[in-house]
């Protein structure tokens, strides 16, 4: 007869080999059928299936997408919910004190893995760490099922085995189970209303350590996030919160170590983008950028801290505590964070999320009331929080983060002098940045800071002594305060240069006349579309020709609404600059706004022309090229990537280029090898397939993953069909027509189908007869040899 052992083991892989759905309900009926003597190595495995800690990307946490996957999506967040199958096991495990998880150290992040290595180990892995009793090296953390979950969770969002094989420029596609848990994770065990950790079955206390090599040495500590006095005082009560399950300090001490491990796991894992992983075990180095979906992880990390934080009831409970110092104790890591991702981030129009996840870390006062997290702006209120005066009592927080305001801010100056500010998106970005710091008050108590690093002494404060002296040792406070960040945060080296001091007002000020330059380029552009626009619609024959006409508009990536908000937006962030620092508009060179596009003839710009003003120029493009430089530019900026991936135009069906290229892109992904054989072949087949298939080519694209300018890398295509030509508009119209001839004179639909098919294979075979005797048809053969070459060697087949 079969041990329980074996019964588990047999139907535990048998589940994990069932569809989804049925995976997820044969799994839950286990964890409730057996017991947790049982179950208690089954945990390993089931979340190795689940994260995929090697090359394999588990069940999929990042890559299911609500809006494509909604049963799949649904499946695996009630799974894995903090009141779902996953955690029922995790707490049932809690039950056997003496059942631990081995984590190894190669998964944590580098900075924390060399601190434990040089024995200055974190006082929240001191009572964690396995030992080797012989080299007396730490080798592994030891967990309990709940930390064994919370560590692969966060984990899976760092791992580099799956960085691989996530988009890093995937907007439209971000709802994924991973950022809906880690959200919900956060809602749970981080309550912002007032509520308590709701509580679980079982009386389980986090244990002391009992590692025999940290007796000798060094004190056992419990939580890193607590001041020592929080330690102790709750030690003190420690034998009466023990003694009865139903004492309500019980379960404080419960809500606070779950509590303390997801946040502090959550932080040193998804903030630890400082450095470069080093490889472990050949695993790939990690990116030294994090993906989107990390970004918007790290961004609903700060709102939810900030939330956090500001629900503070006022009693003396250990979750008080905890809200106290939640945003003190993951400053530098926060900071880290942010300013080197900003550092390295390509200047894109994705950088509007780092953007946006700055603006919110130095914005607590935008998340106070919980209940009105998800609530917009009534119509025409959009702007209240421009208009709004910030209270004074933030300024303990603008003192604690001074650096995350200043020198972050003067961080992103030279990346806007870089930026073509004459586009929508970066006018917008622009905007954002001005719109945060022109909020009133703000730049007063950012210069009340500041002016504590050089004038202690709080002078011009009036001659009450009480407030002079209160005043006075408050400047003291900060100017220490700012002191110790600026060591801690940027090193010994580094010179701190005021944010109102005469060096940045003089690189605001040059900042500013390069916006003007770049609105009066944006309304000179803008003048010029909106009249093409007038003469195309002047007319009907206008009309006419427009609609079937082949060449699209070259300001296809933006519409006339969006080019309108250019102007409104840079004129504003002048003058928020204007007020921010106290510069005169008046001093800015005057701007002639004009109308006229014909300019003295110059010579052509040659790619080669093009690409050296964008890489080696040290000034902005808008500031130097007139509106008839920048669209010669863009004339002769030529598309090098994936024909079927270009921009969808406006000549074109995008529903019809959507579906066109999801069908071809399965017919060239499963007959890519027979594609090629026709294609490389020497007789009639080779003939025809060339007709019909579209040849090798090589396709360039940027690597926004790498840090810097992103370097071109080349990749090549192989010969595959091509529908889209057959979304165009024009060949739409002449079907229809066509169709609508046929039917009037009696043939019906199905006829002309068969006549435009028939028709198509005379052409392609004609084509494919007089091949051989044209001297490019031939060189052409040869080339695309040589790149087939190349395709075969690949390794994807």
């Amino acid at each position: 007869m079969a041990s329980s052992g074996d019964v588990l083991n047999a139907r535990f892989n048998k589940a994990l080999n069932l569809p989804l759905y049925y995976r997820c309900d044969e799994l839950s009926k286990i964890f409730e059928e057996f017991s947790s003597k049982d179950l208690q190595l089954v945990l390993p495995h089931l979340l190795e299936n689940i994260f995929g800690l090697t090359n394999q990307t588990g069940w999929g946490l990042r890559t299911v997408y609500h809006n494509s996957q909604p049963q799949e999506f649904e499946i695996l967040f009630r799974f894995l919910q903090p009141t779902g199958p996953m955690f029922k096991l995790c707490y049932k495990l809690l039950t056997e004190c003496y059942v631990k998880y081995e984590f190894p150290l190669t998964y944590l992040p580098q900075k924390v893995r060399k601190l434990i290595e040089d024995g200055m180990v974190p006082p929240f892995y001191v009572d964690k760490l396995q030992i080797d009793p012989q080299t007396r090296v730490p080798t592994s953390l030891v967990l309990n099922s709940f930390e064994f979950y919370i560590f692969h969770f966060a984990y899976h969002l760092v791992n580099p085995w799956l960085q691989r094989a996530m988009d890093h420029g995937t907007w439209s596609l971000w709802e994924t189970p991973y950022s809906h848990l880690s959200e919900e994770y956060l809602i749970h065990f981080l309550p912002c209303d007032g509520s308590t950790v709701p509580p679980y079955a079982g009386s389980y206390v986090h244990p002391k350590s009992s590692l025999p090599l940290q007796t000798t040495s060094r004190p056992v500590r419990s939580p890193t996030l607590f001041p020592q006095s929080v330690i102790l005082k709750q030690n003190s009560t420690s034998s009466s919160l023990h003694s009865s399950p139903t004492l309500p300090q019980q379960s404080s001490m419960v809500e606070i170590w779950r509590s303390e491990t997801v946040i502090q796991v959550f932080i040193d894992f998804w903030l630890s983008f400082g450095e470069r992983q080093t490889s472990v075990f050949g695993a790939p180095t990690r990116d030294i950028l994090p993906s989107i979906q990390h970004i918007r992880v790290v961004r609903n990390l700060i709102k939810h801290l900030h939330y956090f934080a500001n629900s503070i009831l006022g009693d003396m409970s250990a979750m008080d505590e905890l809200k106290r110092i939640i945003l003190l104790s993951s400053q530098a890591k926060m900071y880290g964070f942010l300013r080197h991702t900003i550092h390295h981030w390509p200047l894109d129009s994705s950088f509007r999320l780092i953007l946006e996840t700055w603006l919110s870390y130095i914005q607590p006062w935008r998340y106070v009331d919980w209940r009105h997290r998800n609530m917009r702006p009534f119509p025409g209120r959009e702007n209240e929080e421009r208009v709004r005066t910030i209270d004074h009592r933030w300024i303990n927080f603008i003192a604690e983060n001074l650096l995350s305001y200043t020198v972050i801010f003067r961080q992103l100056l030279p990346r806007f002098k870089r930026l073509e500010l004459a586009t929508p998106k970066n006018s917008h970005m622009l905007f954002r940045i001005t719109k945060v710091f022109s909020q009133p008050n703000l730049n007063n108590m950012l210069m009340e800071v500041e002016r504590c690093l050089d004038d202690v002494s709080v002078q011009g404060l009036p001659n009450d002594s009480n407030l002079s002296q209160e005043a006075s040792h408050q400047g003291h406070k900060w100017n220490a305060m700012v002191r110790q960040q600026v060591l801690e945060l940027e090193g010994p080296g580094f010179q701190y240069k005021p944010m109102f001091g005469p060096d940045t007002i003089s690189e605001v000020f040059q900042f500013m006349i390069l916006i003007q330059r770049a609105n009066e380029t944006a309304h000179n552009l803008l003048i010029h579309l909106e009249t093409e626009a007038r003469k195309q619609s002047s007319g009907f024959f206008s009309s006419l020709v427009s609609f079937f006409s082949s060449y699209p508009s070259e300001m296809d990536e933006y519409s006339l609404d969006d080019r309108r908000k250019v102007s409104d937006y840079l004129e504003t962030s002048l003058h928020q600059l204007s007020g921010i620092f106290d510069i005169d508009l008046s001093r800015l060179p005057c701007m002639s706004y004009t109308s006229s596009y014909e300019l003295p003839q110059t010579s052509t710009p040659t790619s080669s022309t093009v690409q050296q003003r964008e890489v080696t120029s040290t000034t902005p493009i808008t500031s130097r090229l007139s509106v008839q430089d920048w669209r010669d530019r863009k004339r002769h900026i030529k598309y090098e990537g994936d024909p079927d991936l270009e921009p969808i135009r406006s000549t074109e069906n995008a529903f019809l280029v959507r579906l066109l290229y999801q069908i071809t892109s399965k017919l060239n992904e499963t007959y890519a090898l027979e594609m090629y054989h026709l294609y490389d072949h020497s007789g009639i087949l080779g003939y025809v397939s060339r007709q019909i298939l579209s040849p090798p080519m090589v396709t360039r694209k940027y690597d926004k993953s790498k840090a810097g300018f992103s370097p071109q890398v080349e990749v090549i295509l192989p010969p595959r069909l091509s529908l889209r030509s057959l979304a165009s508009h024009r060949t739409i119209v002449y079907n229809m027509l066509g169709m609508l001839l046929s039917w009037m004179l009696g043939y019906g639909v199905s006829t002309y189908l068969l006549g435009i098919v028939f028709l198509w294979f005379i052409f392609v075979l004609v084509k494919a007869v007089f091949e051989p005797f044209f001297a490019t048809s031939r060189q052409n053969v040869q080339n695309v040899g040589n790149a087939n070459q190349s395709f075969l060697s690949d390794n994807s087949f």
